[in-house]
């Protein structure tokens, strides 16, 4: 028996129980119909679809799937069919299998369309697109309102009359989204087409709070750069059991995933702090992966399911993995001073939030936000003597910060929020004897 419950766009039904075959009588009548607008795809497309030779990797994986030639269906052991007056949404289990797509934009209207068209050609259709626009000068929304008409997804465009900047944007477009999972989207990339069924799976897991997987990395024309295989992590991430902010740009925005529960801290989100940027909070995905990484399980997707395009506009870009020599010198020569005081002051914020969060928390949330609050201030206080050593000329306050990150075991490996070995032999060959000097 499936459990069916049917909404109209301008008025709400009662729940309704139908039995399969009713369901697929309801499917097959006339209001199914009406097919997709068809889009040719670019080479960009192509190449993401899987139907170009230089296919992304890892895409091979399993058999491709024929877009059906209704509206859209996915079927599987959950089953979601936008339909233009009626959606009908069938789980399995109590496990709703819907998933909101949060997309922030600000004159993008040389890449949304293929942006777009990447998210209508996916097996697993959305609920619905929230695009937050952030007061464009462009045809960004033109060309998001001509999308809408005959997208087979829900729609809904906000547009902001004076900039937020794109934290907050992304924020907003987040607290829009209706449906219990929330995909983050960029305005310039290219989903493939089996992003979003593989990412909403880890999901049944109601211990798992967020998800986010392996891209490729394309330029303008689509040409491959490389990939994020080098920020790749463990399969499963437990509560508490990785630092995010020395982990920034383990998962960039537009690969994570989460639960909408996690919005619930969002009126703290503005105490938090950029590590890159001491006068900014968070930014979206640092912030939900700081908050699922204390509450929750992370899962790791080893599977390029986008294409990251790099142009002259990225915010943000890609920087190619540098050699392991170029590292190593690097971190023996430079002065971590001024990154020492980012993770500190980023760490004691992170202490302050979760320190607030634990009084409106019960049981065993109450228990991890406690946790989380005593890591985070142990971790400020070992950044603070471990900058002492960069910064103090005299000798003996060298040796007195050196002691106190030694006596609290402070230089224990990373994954038990300590500094790590490596800091340890920095420390004691460069930072004790001449720290100030670097």
């Amino acid at each position: 028996m499936w459990n069916a419950t049917s909404f109209t766009k301008n008025r709400n039904f009662l729940a309704t129980v139908l039995p399969q075959d009713k369901v697929k009588r309801l499917l097959s009548s006339h209001i199914c119909r009406r097919g997709p607008a068809k889009v040719s795809p670019s080479p960009l497309q192509r190449r993401v679809n899987g139907s170009d030779p230089s296919r992304m990797p890892n895409d091979t994986d399993e058999p491709k799937t024929q877009e059906p030639p209704l509206r859209k269906i996915y079927k599987d052991h959950q089953m979601v069919i936008r339909l233009k007056t009626i959606r009908v949404t069938i789980w399995n289990g109590g496990w709703m299998s819907s998933i909101s797509v949060a997309m922030a934009t600000y004159n993008g209207q040389r890449f949304i369309r293929e942006q777009l068209d990447s998210l209508a050609a996916q097996q697993h259709l959305p609920s619905e697109l929230i695009i937050a626009d952030d007061a464009s000068s462009d045809k960004t929304v033109a060309i998001a309102e001509q999308f809408a008409k005959a997208a087979p997804f829900t729609v809904h465009i906000h547009r902001h009359d004076k900039r937020l900047g794109y934290r907050a944007n992304f924020m907003r477009a987040a607290s829009l989204c209706t449906s219990d999972v929330i995909a983050f989207c960029d305005q310039d990339d290219i989903w493939s087409p089996r992003k979003l069924a593989l990412c909403i799976e880890p999901f049944r897991d109601p211990t798992m709070l967020l998800a986010h997987h392996n891209a490729e990395v394309v330029t303008e024309a689509g040409e491959r750069l490389g990939s994020l295989d080098y920020l790749a992590s463990a399969p499963i991430t437990p509560p508490l059991s990785v630092c995010p902010i020395r982990q920034m740009g383990t998962a960039l925005g537009f690969t994570v995933v989460f639960r909408r529960s996690i919005l619930e801290f969002s009126d703290l989100w503005e105490m938090s702090l950029d590590y890159n940027d001491l006068t900014a909070p968070m930014g979206h995905d640092q912030w939900v992966f700081f908050i699922a990484s204390v509450f929750g399980s992370i899962v790791y997707i080893d599977k390029a399911l986008a294409s990251y395009r790099q142009h002259d506009s990225n915010l943000y870009g890609w920087n190619r993995p540098s050699d392991f020599f170029s590292d190593v010198l690097l971190y023996l020569l430079y002065n971590p001073t001024n990154n020492l005081h980012a993770l500190q002051q980023v760490s004691g914020r992170c202490a302050e939030i979760l320190k607030q969060t634990r009084h409106n928390l019960t049981d065993i949330w109450q228990q991890r936000a406690t946790m989380g609050a005593a890591r985070y201030r142990f971790l400020a206080d070992l950044y603070a003597a471990r900058k002492r050593l960069y910064t103090s000329a005299i000798l003996a306050e060298r040796v007195k910060a050196f002691h106190r990150i030694v006596s609290t075991s402070g230089y224990r490996p990373k994954r038990s929020w300590g500094l790590g070995r490596q800091a340890l032999v920095r420390d004691l060959c460069l930072g004790l004897p001449a720290g100030h000097l670097l």
